[in-house]
């Protein structure tokens, strides 16, 4: 099994514009305002909190949601009793700050060019019918500026339009729900007026996050809840990338993952099938006494017997050697490709005593000598010799002139251009002007020859020529 990620090749344009976008808005916003993730293979992704303008004298109005029951009997000591609840007027009061809003986003790899970015708004103090309406205009902004970065356009709307979009000028109302507290080993709710004003009046330590618009959201076990239309176009974009390291949480810094079942339950069961996949071979791939079937058409998961070369795949019963992959062979030495002998040449060439230790023990000490000595010499005459034109066989020259004669098949060759000599006349190609060894005879042949004397050479002289093999 062989399970490769298909990477999409991106546009060095948007991979550019990326990272500029990203190191503008790391200058211009503080580190508590935003943060983001910039790993190879993965798609870059950040979250950035977001403080709404507050015009001079805004307030919130606070209402009673429902009515409260009023304590039992012994309990009117809280302060607050159950007529009075009822009776209570909607209160005013007067803020200065509103918690931010959370702007979680992807980038794909063909963002700006053709895909937006992928994001989520969170807010514990908007609504969803209000998220609805303000992802909305972000998505329009991104219509009517596609192939441009809109990050920072989006973070300048949502600090300086979010009043606008809820309708609100100088008040904004919020619903008072009652909270449970515990009193004398008892529970009773209790209306907090003042604990509503503090949690607009003041940055909160902790936000408490609430997913973006939406009907349903799904909660992970690290406690973050999304929405599953986000968290499935996140998801869906990072399996098909083949970056299933990003599918987690999608709150920065946050190490919790989704299980398995909430992850088919959002991508379905064909990219699941494909991140269960790249799992598997993950782990696989950890256990040192694991192989794949060499067969191209199985390819299958193999376990291995301790301290055993055979090896047997149970899905097309092929036996096999666990070392060169091929047909089992038993005591013979193992059999390597040319590509595979090099690789094992230079690991062993490289190794330590200690790791030459192992691998004479899995290979063999004789034949890893044999594969040294013989990758020794076919690199020798790879470098020092060239192959006969007709007969293909190795020829080594140590000196002589260029005209040089096969021992094998007797043929004629030039050592400069390995070109075949015409058997008739071969002196002729270093005489002939168009040849692009004319006069070269005697090139880096050595010995006492002077280049500038005139030699006449006839068709037998066969006697003089060196034959080299």
């Amino acid at each position: 099994m062989d399970i490769k990620p298909s990477i999409t090749q991106q546009n060095p344009m948007d991979l550019e514009d990326q990272e500029n976008e990203l190191i503008v808005l790391e200058s211009i916003l503080d580190k508590d305002q935003f943060v983001y993730n910039r790993v190879s293979d993965v798609l870059p992704s950040g979250q950035v909190q977001i403080d709404v303008e507050l015009p001079k004298e805004f307030s919130i109005l606070l209402k009673s949601s429902q009515n409260v029951t009023p304590p039992s009997e012994g309990e009117s000591s809280l302060g607050l009793n159950g007529d009075a609840l009822r009776q209570r007027q909607p209160q005013t009061a007067e803020v200065s700050y509103l918690p931010p809003i959370t702007l979680l986003f992807t980038l794909p790899r063909n963002y700006p060019s053709e895909e937006a970015p992928l994001y989520t708004l969170q807010s514990n103090w908007l609504d969803r019918h209000t998220l609805s309406q303000l992802c909305s205009s972000l998505d329009c902004i991104w219509t009517k500026n596609q192939g441009t970065v809109v990050l920072y356009s989006w973070i300048s709307f949502l600090r300086e339009e979010t009043l606008k979009i809820i309708g609100c000028d100088k008040q904004y109302e919020v619903a008072l729900h009652p909270r449970r507290i515990r009193h004398n080993g008892s529970f009773k709710e209790v209306a907090t007026e003042s604990q509503a004003i503090a949690d607009c009046s003041k940055p909160p330590s902790g936000l408490r996050l609430r997913p973006r618009a939406g009907t349903d959201f799904i909660r992970l076990n690290c406690g973050h809840s999304f929405c599953k239309e986000c968290m499935r176009g996140c998801y869906t974009t990072h399996i098909k990338e083949g970056g299933i390291d990003a599918v987690k949480c999608l709150a920065v810094k946050c190490t919790g993952m989704p299980n398995l079942a909430q992850v088919h339950e959002l991508v379905g069961q064909e990219l699941f099938d494909r991140y269960d996949g790249i799992l598997l071979q993950r782990a696989l791939e950890g256990m040192t006494d694991m192989i794949y079937c060499p067969r191209a058409q199985c390819g299958k998961p193999v376990i291995l017997e301790a301290n055993e070369k055979l090896a047997w795949c149970s899905h097309c019963s092929y036996r096999f050697c666990s070392i060169c992959k091929m047909v089992y062979h038993g005591v013979e030495p193992c059999r390597f490709k040319s590509d595979e002998k090099q690789k094992l040449f230079e690991t062993y060439s490289n190794a330590s005593k200690e790791e030459k230790l192992v691998m004479e023990k899995t290979y063999g000490k004789k034949q890893l000598a044999l594969l040294v000595e013989s990758t020794l010499s076919e690199k020798y005459i790879e470098k020092q010799s060239k192959p006969c034109p007709h007969c293909k066989i190795p020829i080594e020259k140590f000196e002589g002139c260029n005209k040089v004669t096969c021992t094998k098949c007797g043929a004629y060759f030039c050592w400069m251009c390995s070109k075949q000599l015409d058997k008739g006349n071969p002196y002729f190609h270093f005489q002939d002007t168009l040849s692009p060894c004319y006069n070269l005879l005697f090139e880096n042949a050595g010995g006492d020859f002077d280049s500038d004397d005139d030699f006449e050479f006839s068709d037998d002289d066969d006697d003089d020529d060196d034959d080299w093999v």
